[in-house]
């Protein structure tokens, strides 16, 4: 059996935090680093990650494009406080992307 790192239709990826992440895709690296912000709380931003990378994915959007906005979710749940009610809305990554790109 072939590995799946070297399935051309697969993409693996690993999340380093404030470091960002690194995805691998057709035996190539691909680097993506995290914006800087001033972190209120990390708890559950790996899960705020995979929730806004799948949402992006299931939107039609490449690979590529959702990790940059499942990094901005992330990134910017990292900015406000713990809860569920604090989790960043769709407008609210887009406008964070502009902002940081």
């Amino acid at each position: 059996a072939m590995g799946a790192a070297h399935d051309p239709s697969r993409v693996i990826g690993v999340t380093l935090g404030e470091r960002g992440s690194l995805f691998c895709h057709q035996s190539q690296i691909h680097a993506f680093p995290a914006p800087r912000i001033t972190p209120t709380d990390t708890n559950g931003a790996g899960d705020v990650f995979h929730g806004a990378y799948a949402l992006s994915l299931a939107r039609g959007h490449s690979w590529m494009q959702s990790v940059a906005y499942a990094t901005a979710a992330a990134s910017l749940k990292c900015t406000r406080d713990k809860g569920w009610e604090h989790l960043p809305d769709h407008d609210e990554v887009v406008a964070f992307m502009k902002a940081h790109s």
